[in-house]
């Protein structure tokens, strides 16, 4: 079990910062890809190291908390995930309520983000805010090609 805490300055939203000792407790190893799970609900992540980080502590992105629907300070668990296979394709598509006022192609959107999707360790269902046009524009990951789990 790990507290999770605040991501300070700008990463990978795909990023977990955890101590080597925390690390090594739980037996993973930095780089790997770990399912972080909280409430029922879950996010991947890549696990990295943290030299100034207490043990027991995770530093989350904003988008992992927001998926994984947990605040500041609250408990959370890791696992290693073990088959993690890259994709072929990710179909994304616009939360309709975060997009209404907007008009023209979605994709370019994507493309004036700072958030960074190649190498990202995703699933069907995550949700991944983007701040664009001085607003918050959430997409769904829909479907993953070749498999649920990317």
């Amino acid at each position: 079990t790990f507290i999770s805490d605040r991501l300070t300055g700008y990463d990978s939203a795909f990023n977990a910062y955890i101590s080597k000792d925390s690390l090594n407790k739980v037996g993973i190893k930095e780089n790997s890809i770990i399912e972080i799970l909280h409430s029922g609900n879950s996010f991947l992540a890549v696990a990295k190291l943290s030299l100034n980080l207490p043990i027991d502590f995770i530093q989350l992105s904003r988008v992992s908390r927001v998926n994984l629907r947990c605040y500041l300070g609250e408990n959370v668990n890791v696992k290693l995930v073990q088959d993690c296979q890259v994709a072929e394709s990710v179909l994304m598509a616009p939360i309709s309520d975060t997009i209404k006022p907007i008009k023209g192609p979605y994709n370019k959107l994507l493309e004036l983000n700072k958030i960074s999707l190649i190498e990202a360790p995703v699933k069907e269902g995550l949700v991944v805010p983007f701040y664009v046009l001085n607003r918050i524009v959430e997409f769904k990951v829909v479907e993953c090609c070749p498999k649920a789990e990317i």
